[in-house]
């Protein structure tokens, strides 16, 4: 059976807590427009709204340089892919979308590869 639930997975800019396991379906998001994911802390973060008959736009706050980007897929990279959205000015990563399972395995990659790169074999 296929899914119809994009995953997302972001630090809340505000209290920095990760905001996990946060599955909207396609159908929500279709019926109501637009979808809003806020942090338990009350901000804001994303917003995913269709975008014609076969995108959406995701719209995701980059702390970075204080306003937010659009990013804008179809609806085959949401369900399936891991999507990266990064800051276009300085490549901080601001979260991730897509099927659970690509944006699980991918944030456990990016921990253990960064545990990796924190411990030195000649220290």
């Amino acid at each position: 059976m296929a899914t119809t639930d994009v995953f997302f997975m972001a630090r809340c800019p505000r209290c920095g807590e990760v905001i996990l396991h946060r599955q909207v379906s396609v159908f929500t998001i279709q019926g109501q427009g637009k979808v809003f994911i806020s942090c338990d802390c009350g901000f804001l973060i994303c917003a995913i709204a269709p975008q014609g008959k076969k995108h959406y736009a995701v719209d995701i706050w980059s702390d970075c340089c204080e306003e937010p980007h659009r990013f804008v897929f179809t609806l085959g990279q949401l369900l399936k892919n891991c999507l990266a959205l990064a800051c276009s000015r300085t490549d901080f990563h601001l979260g991730y979308l897509g099927g659970r399972g690509s944006v699980l395995a991918e944030v456990i990659e990016r921990d253990v590869l960064s545990l990796a790169g924190s411990f030195s074999l000649w220290d």
